[in-house]
C-alpha cells in the first residue's frame, strides 16, 4: 500500500501522533510505531530509513533484548516501550505524499 509504521523525530510530531490516536483508537491506545532494534540488539532504527534522532521511552526502555518493536502511549506517562513485534495492537502507518 506504500505506507510505513510512522518514524517520529521530535517532541511536537510525538504529540500530535497521541493526539490522532486518541481521536481514533476504540479501546486500547498502545499502538506501533516504526522503530526497531531487529537488525541489530540495541541499535534503534526507523523503518523509513529516516535517522532515529528523538525517542521518548519511559523510565527503564528499552529493556529486554527480545523486544525489538516500539509502542507509543505506553503506562500512564504515555511514553514508548520496546515489546516483542508479533503482540496484536494497533499500528500508526503514514504515506508519503506524492
Amino acid at each position: 500500500m506504500g505506507a510505513n509504521l510512522v518514524s517520529i523525530h521530535s517532541i511536537e510530531e510525538n504529540h500530535k501522533i497521541q493526539s490522532i490516536i486518541q481521536a481514533d483508537a476504540a479501546e486500547n491506545k498502545n499502538t506501533w510505531i516504526g522503530g526497531s532494534d531487529c537488525q541489530e540488539v540495541k541499535t534503534w532504527f526507523w523503518i523509513d530509513g529516516t535517522p532515529f534522532n528523538f525517542q521518548e521511552w519511559c523510565g527503564g526502555q528499552p529493556d529486554f533484548p527480545s523486544q525489538n518493536c516500539i509502542r507509543i502511549n505506553a503506562g500512564g506517562g504515555k511514553c514508548w516501550d520496546n515489546l516483542e513485534c508479533n503482540i496484536a495492537i494497533g499500528s500508526m502507518c503514514v504515506k508519503p505524499a506524492n
